[in-house]
């Protein structure tokens, strides 16, 4: 469960931990761009059949784009996975985006700054219709 707590609490610095990499300064707009261009890479990736969870993908493939504290918290999670082959120990959801059970397309709502960082709020698009409620 703390594994999960953290790795929760740990999704909102993806933007700011991405940011710090490419030594860039974060704006309104380079927030959403980001989170489009990693949602329109990643939503694939967590549809599609593969060994490895989707996260653990992201983690291999786009480390960069995590805050250190992100990356630890999903390998934590990832390693103790490992360990039990016949139960769930941590994560039974896609924590990039918030369900176990993904739908074909995200839209992007509103962006919000919270001190040095931004907040893009994610809605699920299923069988044509908009999720009331954004994904954190």
């Amino acid at each position: 469960m703390r594994i999960l707590i953290g790795i929760i609490c740990c999704l909102s610095s993806l933007l700011s931990g991405s940011l710090y990499a490419q030594n860039q300064t974060a704006t309104p707009d380079s927030a959403r761009d980001f989170v489009q261009q990693f949602y329109r890479w990643y939503v694939p990736v967590a549809l599609s059949k593969h060994q490895e969870s989707s996260w653990d993908v992201a983690l291999r493939d786009k480390k960069m784009d995590f805050s250190p504290e992100l990356a630890q918290a999903l390998q934590r999670d990832s390693d103790a996975q490992a360990k039990v082959k016949d139960d769930i120990v941590g994560l039974d959801f896609d924590p990039f985006l918030n369900t176990q059970d993904p739908c074909q397309r995200f839209e992007l709502g509103k962006v919000t700054q919270v001190k040095t960082a931004y907040r893009v709020e994610v809605f699920d698009i299923c069988s044509g219709k908009k999720s009331a409620v954004h994904r954190r």
